[in-house]
């Protein structure tokens, strides 16, 4: 699995009100056959493209009209309810569909494809993943750089090693190789070779936690 963002493609806007630090992550395409997951077909290219050139916009204008989602609360109230944070979503999912105005594109259709944003939405609890993904760095970044402290701020992957970063030891990075994947594969794909984790390399240091809100899908 290995998530990637090109120059045109949109992306979620978390930024910290407070401090002003920002992180960003991209529209999640859903569970299933995916570019994540390493699925390369015109079904799939055509979906990113309607993504971006439908949805997300969309989704922009409606965040935009009610100033952003807090994240943090809405995560926060997730957690009680079940969720783990990442690969279980449902409650924060739920969550965001009651924040009034967040996701009017789906329920007030501006043309004709609005019924497949509803769709599109209600059939992927995992679209919240990716801001609460982003929240979730501005969060641990806060805890850099305190002298003393054994926290671990960062962890990444490229393919071949992995590394750390630990709170009182500064912008040091710790690596070793990165561990092979243990997981089922897509029919008629050996599992005699398989490839090292990956993952993206953290973007740069964010100084604070504060409040999370959700700015939609802009164009870096």
């Amino acid at each position: 699995m290995a998530g990637l963002i090109s120059p045109s493609m949109l992306v979620y806007i978390v930024e910290n009100k407070t401090f002003g630090n920002k992180a960003y992550s991209g529209l999640n395409e859903g569970r299933g056959k995916v570019l994540r997951m390493g699925a390369y077909s015109e079904e799939v290219l055509n979906r990113l493209r309607w993504m971006n050139d439908v949805l997300g916009p969309t989704l922009d204008a409606a965040l935009r009209e009610r100033e952003g989602v807090d994240i943090r609360a809405l995560l926060g109230k997730a957690l009680q309810m079940g969720d783990d944070g990442h690969n279980r979503l449902d409650a924060a999912f739920t969550a965001l569909h009651h924040c009034p105005g967040a996701l009017d594109c789906a329920h007030r259709p501006r043309h004709q494809d609005g019924c497949r944003h509803h769709k599109f939405l209600a059939d992927n609890a995992l679209s919240i993943l990716n801001p609460v993904m982003a929240a979730c760095k501005t969060m641990t970044d806060a805890g850099a750089n305190i002298e003393g402290s054994t926290i671990v701020t960062v962890m990444a992957r490229n393919g071949t090693d992995f590394g750390i970063r630990v709170s009182g030891l500064g912008d040091q990075w710790f690596t070793g190789p990165a561990g092979h994947v243990k997981s089922l594969y897509f029919p008629g794909l050996l599992t005699k070779t398989p490839t090292r984790i990956l993952a993206t390399v953290p973007l740069p240091r964010q100084p604070a936690l504060a409040d999370l809100p959700w700015q939609g899908p802009r164009r870096l």
